[in-house]
Order: C-alpha cells, then sequence, then structure tokens
C-alpha cells in the first residue's frame, strides 16, 4: 500500500498549466508544502523545528479545484496521496526524487499572519 497523509503549508502559488492529451487537455497543478518537523528542544526547553519541503501533483479536477480555491499562500492544507517517483536527467546526472500525487486535499487553520491580515481587511 503506498498512501501518505502530510499536513502543512503552501509556501509559493502553485504551478497551474494544462497539458494537451490527444483531443483533450488535462489540468496539472504543482505545489510546495512545507511541513514542520521535530528537532528536538533549546537550552530554555522551547521546541525546535525544521521545514521538510514536500511536492505535489494533482490533475484534473483535483488540479482545477486547487488553483482555483486552494491557493492561499501560508494556509495550512491536509494533503492525502500516493508517493510517485519524479526522476529525471540534468547535466548527465540522474536525479532521483519523489513526489507526492494528490487524491484529497483539504482546507487547514490559517496562520497567525493571514488571521490578522483578514481581520485587518474586515
Amino acid at each position: 500500500m503506498n498512501t501518505i497523509y502530510i499536513e502543512g503549508r503552501l509556501v509559493r502559488e502553485p504551478e497551474f498549466n494544462y497539458v494537451e492529451k490527444g483531443d483533450t487537455s488535462l489540468a496539472i497543478v504543482n505545489l510546495t508544502i512545507a511541513e514542520n518537523i521535530y528537532a528536538g528542544k533549546d537550552q530554555n526547553g522551547d521546541t525546535l523545528t525544521t521545514p521538510l519541503y514536500h511536492r505535489v501533483v494533482a490533475f484534473g479536477e483535483m488540479a482545477e479545484k486547487i488553483a482555483n480555491e486552494y491557493n492561499m499562500v501560508g494556509r495550512e492544507y491536509k494533503i492525502k496521496g500516493k508517493l510517485i517517483p519524479n526522476n529525471y536527467e540534468k547535466d548527465g546526472k540522474m536525479i532521483r526524487r519523489m513526489k507526492i500525487k494528490a487524491d484529497h486535499v483539504e482546507n487547514g487553520r490559517l496562520s497567525k499572519k493571514l488571521r490578522e491580515e483578514n481581520q485587518k481587511a474586515a
């Protein structure tokens, strides 16, 4: 079974495109999600975290929904998907990476900064 669940914040605008596939076009979106990983405690006992960046891809209706509704940088998202290889050659070297193919995406909490911006705008 190849299922992964992540929860993190969108760190940049989604990259949205249509790819021609025969007589039709397929929507595709790429996201970068940052998940904070526990990294111990500092001298004062405060929790330390380090970001882990995940590349996420979605296709079709899911891609359009993400591009239209789930595109707020800094907002938390919960993603369920599958790990897929993202291997390519660059400058004669084989680069091996993994992406997450999103099967389900939902909104999470707003960051403190976004909540404050929304309150000022209201």
